[in-house]
């Protein structure tokens, strides 16, 4: 293809991964890279100016302004900057753009091909995405190492990253891929699979039903080097792009610290070229001479680690906003502070549904993973109240064993929810902890479901609430 990529990226805190990330991309035949820094406490503008300054392929802006006015307007900042940088782009002549998150890197599987190769020069063609895999938990891993530097276990995931032609046709970027009124989309260089276009988000990821080869990897795709080391993985969950003054401070979204159940593969990668390759990037290093300012970036993720870690010791709140993002850490203050914090929970609410009095009742199933523990319930409201249940009635639910093999039988609940959490069921949370335990698990009641039909059995027995 004759035509010009330009690879974009919004940083928050990213000091340590900039040259690294940079280089890289360029290295694999990005055209141009432009960086926009927000909400950062590190260093990484001064970095990106060192590295400028090598090469001025490198572009880079101060997008606090941005951010601030995106969050006093109630705007999400990421897709704004994307529209933004994409519009820039076109100005300057590039024809293509992607966009990726400094923990993802672009990957050929011959370590040699080059974006330009994946690019068809018809111009009928205005996407060509790439499937996303995810780098598995390593406890091993030293913090900072480089993600291609040591033997790597990833794994498929269903959502892609795109590039995408800077034409009318594209109406909307968002993270994954372009929002297009017209035109083809490449999965690699096939045609992507895009069976309902709203339910996949406009290509943003491939059905569930995909077939995905479990022996090698594709020929192209993105490496989400979500995980890193421990250290890195909870400094990361600070990193969140808040659309107003009172949203979370972390990423509650994150799923832990955890090994990956399904087939994984090795990021092998030709030793030869990997050898080229951080030959030329120690090189690009030394050019750049950031090393130190590098360093300190480094520091600043270690002590927001530690932040975030002190915080949820600190702060039952905290930790039961995090418990999900924190399974799998190997932390011995958080398992002083709350013991039995790791369980595992599987869990689903069925129906949802009135009673006399005013009261409502809630049924569905749920057990945890590591433990055969019983379980305790309660309700919480919207003002924080913890509210202990009327009844609770424990069921059996064969149906859940033959989908969940270590689900026990009576795995199944029927709870009665008192009358004054029970007004506003849209503002009441279902609380689960193993007997005796510290730390709910909380679970949204889904008032939506008042009225739907349930599966649950009458059998059961009583627990005393």
């Amino acid at each position: 293809m004759s035509g010009r990529v330009k690879l974009c990226a919004i940083a928050m805190n990213e000091g340590p991964y900039l040259v690294d990330w940079v280089f890289h991309h360029l290295r694999f035949g990005f055209d141009g890279v432009e960086i926009w820094v927000n909400g950062s406490h590190d260093p990484s503008l001064q970095i990106l100016r060192g590295l400028r300054a090598v090469d001025d392929r490198v572009e880079l802006r101060d997008a606090d302004d941005l951010l601030k006015d995106s969050v006093h307007r109630g705007k999400y900042f990421q897709y704004r900057a994307y529209t933004r940088q994409a519009r820039k782009a076109a100005r300057e002549g590039y024809t293509h753009i992607a966009f990726l998150d400094l923990d993802e890197y672009w990957l050929p599987r011959d370590f040699a091909s080059g974006i330009h190769d994946f690019l068809p020069g018809d111009s009928e063609v205005n996407v060509v995405s790439f499937p996303w895999y995810l780098d598995v938990p390593d406890h091993a891993r030293a913090a900072f190492s480089h993600p291609l530097a040591d033997p790597t276990r990833v794994r498929p995931d269903p959502h892609v990253k795109s590039v995408v032609r800077l034409d009318d046709r594209a109406v909307q970027f968002r993270p994954h891929t372009a929002r297009t009124t017209s035109g083809t989309r490449l999965l690699v260089r096939d045609p992507f699979p895009l069976v309902d276009e709203r339910a996949q988000q406009w290509g943003s990821f491939v059905p569930a039903d995909h077939r995905v080869d479990s022996d090698r990897l594709p020929e192209a795709f993105v490496l989400h080097a979500i995980h890193r080391s421990e250290t890195e993985y909870v400094g990361s969950l600070t990193k969140v792009i808040r659309r107003s003054p009172t949203d979370s401070l972390y990423r509650t979204n994150r799923r832990g610290y955890v090994a990956y159940r399904g087939p994984t593969l090795g990021l092998d990668l030709p030793t030869p070229g990997l050898t080229d390759y951080f030959e030329a990037l120690a090189r690009f290093r030394a050019a750049a001479g950031v090393d130190e300012l590098v360093q300190d970036a480094e520091l600043h993720v270690r002590r927001r680690a530690e932040s975030v870690l002190e915080a949820a010791v600190a702060d039952r709140g905290v930790m039961e906003r995090l418990r999900g993002a924190f399974r799998g850490l190997s932390v011995p203050e958080l398992d002083r502070r709350y013991p039995g914090w790791d369980h595992h929970l599987e869990w689903h609410v069925d129906e949802v549904s009135r009673a006399e009095g005013g009261a409502a009742n809630v049924a569905g199933w749920a057990y945890f993973v590591n433990t055969d523990s019983e379980l305790e319930f309660a309700f919480r409201d919207a003002a924080g109240h913890e509210w202990p249940p009327d009844a609770v009635l424990r069921t059996s639910r064969p149906d859940v064993a033959r989908v969940h093999p270590g689900a026990p039988p009576d795995c199944g609940f029927q709870i009665s929810c008192p009358a004054g959490p029970a007004a506003d069921l849209s503002q009441v949370s279902l609380l689960v902890r193993p007997r005796g335990g510290t730390v709910w698990s909380v679970l949204p009641l889904p008032a939506d479901l008042a009225g739907a039909r349930t599966t649950v059995p009458v059998q059961g027995r009583p627990d005393a609430p």
